[in-house]
């Protein structure tokens, strides 16, 4: 078992699990959206915290399984493959759908 593929599984685990906690548990003091409060454009503060919360924990569970992989004794190559098709695989799905109708 590699150290390095370990702490890439820990890092990974880390930044979804943190991510998820700030924004799910989220009384008001981080995301703070209400009528009043309605952001003018998706880099604002507001929405960013959406943003965190769309990409920060999948991209943290992809890195987590990379980890995964290269702690498993697979070949570094590979597992970077894997990670680096995973997150592409992701990101062109996730603006490949657009703006989601509500």
């Amino acid at each position: 078992m590699r150290t390095s593929g370990k702490i890439l599984f820990f890092a990974g685990i880390a930044i979804a699990l943190f991510i998820g906690i700030i924004i799910s548990i989220d009384i008001g003091d981080f995301c703070n959206l209400d009528k009043d409060n309605l952001p003018t454009s998706i880099w604002d503060y507001p929405a960013l915290c959406f943003i965190l919360w769309g990409f920060g924990v999948p991209i943290g569970f992809i890195l987590s399984a990379t980890g995964i992989l290269i702690s498993g004794g697979a070949k570094l190559k590979t597992a970077l493959k894997f990670g680096l098709i995973a997150l592409v695989i992701y990101l062109f799905v996730s603006f490949a759908n657009g703006p989601m109708p509500h």
